[in-house]
Parts: C-alpha cells; structure tokens; sequence
C-alpha cells in the first residue's frame, strides 16, 4: 500500500525534525559527552562539550559544568593549548550566567599555570620546539577574580540564596587562595582587577617572596584586615576577603561559626 505523497513528506520533515531536536537537546548531547568521557573518550566528549556551550540553547545552571568537564577533557587531550581561547568564547556568550563565571573562574584559579610564549602568543602547557618559559600565575590570578566580581551582579538578583552564600564562600577562597597561609600578608594590598598582569619568566615559585614577621604599619603595630562597608570601598585585599565572607554569612547566617574560624586562622 502507496502512502499519498502529502502524508509521506510529512513523516519525512516529522523524522527530520525530531533528529535535528535530538541534535540539539543539551540533555540528549549531556549524556552522550558524559559516557564519552567515562569511556575515556575524551575527543568525542570535547566535541560535544563544545557545542554544549557555545552552539546550542543550554540550561543556565548547567552549563558551568560543562566547561568544567570541557577543561578536564582538554587536559586529558594534551591540548591546554587551546583552553584560554575557548574559555573566554564561553565566558563571552554566557556573561551574565553567574554559575558560568564561577566554573570559568575555578579554571583559572585551578588550572596549569605555565607555558611558553610563541611568536608573541602564550601556549598554555608542554611545547616541544622551542619557545621561551613563562608563567601565567599573577595573570590567572587577576583573571579568576575580575570574573568572580563580573557574577556578584547576577548572582545578587538569583534567589537561590544558599547557592549565592557557597558563591561568596568559593570567592574568599579564592582571594585567599594564591596568598596563601605563608603569604597572608599578600592581603594588606589590593589587587588592581581593571588590568591583567603580564606573563612572567620562569615557573614563579617563591613570587614577591616577604620578610619574616607579621604585616605592621609604619609604627610597628599589626595591621588588621576591617570589615568595609560594601565590596567597592575595600582598600586591601584582606577588606575584600572579609566583605564576601560576611556576605555569605548575611545569606546564611549559619556559617557564622565557619566564617569566624577563617578569620582567626588567616595570620
């Protein structure tokens, strides 16, 4: 029996259309890059991945870990090289996605911060055939921070009140991260977030590198790091470090006792 050809086109274009939804459903392409990367299939996982975060319509509060898992697959690849460029394509689309700058960020503040510079261009990672060494450290640094500052906005107007104070949380680590506790000294100045740092030479280990002794003014005593009225009036990086953890705290105030220990244990 012969379908009438008005029926059969549509079953055509019907059949066409559910394949293309299929293509294009970021659940759909999700558990597909996921089993790819299970599997250790990490290429066909990344190409995946890709699309996910800069092709088609994703689900806003998914998206960051897609370029999470995106990075891991870059990594497992070999291929850090290509990192930088792509992730700032994702921040560039998602820019006023919260939770998209957060795992944007964490890549910055977690990632491999060396490389060589090649005909003027930084490559992030290993390079076989010359090129000279340089670190991203203080780059990556003030980069993972301008995108933290960049999502407070959004993160601001999302009532998801819970997930905004683990925001603030990951944001004081973060400040604090590259101090770190030998460094906390580091946090008397304030990190200028308008400019990125250049790359330095060498793997900078032992960077900027302080005398013995805590932190003290021009009379001897301990400089302490005061709690600012708002983010903007900060005038050192400890100020800022102390806004956003209050700031969780103001959202949750559970962490009180959490956010009372970091304080006392950061000198």
């Amino acid at each position: 029996m012969r379908l009438p050809t008005v029926l059969l086109i549509s079953l055509l274009l019907f059949g066409a259309g559910v394949g293309f939804a299929a293509e294009n459903d970021h659940a759909a392409l999700r558990k597909r890059a996921q089993k790819y990367y299970n599997n250790g299939n990490y290429k066909d996982a990344l190409e995946l991945l890709q699309r996910l975060c800069l092709e088609v319509e994703n689900d806003p509060r998914l998206v960051g870990g897609d370029l999470s898992m995106a990075w891991q697959s870059l990594q497992q690849l070999n291929r850090l090289s290509e990192l930088d460029r792509f992730r700032e394509a994702v921040v560039a689309r998602h820019g006023g996605n919260w939770r998209l700058l957060l795992a944007a960020a964490q890549s910055y503040a977690g990632n491999q911060h060396w490389g060589h510079m090649i005909a003027g261009e930084f490559e992030r990672g290993g390079h076989r055939g010359g090129g000279k060494y340089v670190n991203a450290i203080q780059r990556d640094r003030v980069r993972a921070l301008q995108l933290m500052q960049q999502a407070m906005a959004p993160a601001e107007d999302d009532p998801a009140a819970a997930e905004v104070a683990r925001f603030y949380l990951s944001f004081g680590r973060m400040i604090h991260q590259f101090h770190g506790q030998s460094r906390s000294w580091r946090l008397h100045a304030l990190t200028d977030l308008d400019a990125l740092p250049d790359y330095e030479p060498g793997y900078g280990y032992g960077y900027d590198r302080p005398p013995l002794g805590a932190s003290v003014d021009s009379e001897g005593r301990p400089i302490y790091h005061r709690l600012p009225r708002d983010w903007a009036s900060a005038v050192t990086d400890g100020e800022r470090w102390r806004w956003v953890l209050q700031r969780a705290v103001q959202l949750i105030p559970e962490l009180t006792p959490w956010v009372l220990n970091a304080c006392a244990s950061c000198f």
